[in-house]
């Protein structure tokens, strides 16, 4: 009876945890523990154009108009409200790490979230955060 429970338990997380992975997401990204979308990327260049590809995804914006910020960590940082639930955002942003760059597609509600703080190479130290539209 223990193990009919638990096998039942295990399908239910897995249907949550599939459920949660409802939003598109470019070729070649991983959903991650952390509730996200995940690529890593060997060049800076490769990472803004997997940024690009997501946020073509998510938005009617042309992209030209978005800023990429190319002397920082943190050359992305973008988001867009969902078109059909205004209570759901998407943050797209690619970080240095390591020798390459990791790319993160999220979905998180429309409040305010506190992502991270990263220390850019001049040593100023920048917060990353959305703010409730």
């Amino acid at each position: 009876m223990r193990q009919l429970i638990l096998i039942v338990w295990m399908l239910i997380l897995t249907s949550i945890d599939t459920h949660s992975q409802n939003y598109d997401v470019p070729s070649g990204f991983k959903w991650t523990d952390k509730k996200e979308y995940l690529y890593i990327a060997k060049s800076k260049d490769l990472a803004i154009d997997k940024c690009k590809e997501a946020f073509n995804m998510h938005s009617d914006m042309d992209i030209d108009n978005v800023s990429v910020y190319e002397g920082s960590k943190v050359p992305v940082f973008w988001y867009t409200i969902d078109k059909m639930n205004k209570k759901l955002v998407t943050i797209i942003y690619c970080i240095e790490y390591g020798d390459g760059y990791d790319v993160v597609v999220k979905q998180i509600k429309n409040k305010d979230t506190y992502f991270f703080s990263i220390e850019e190479n001049d040593g100023e130290v920048i917060d990353l955060f959305y703010v409730k539209q």
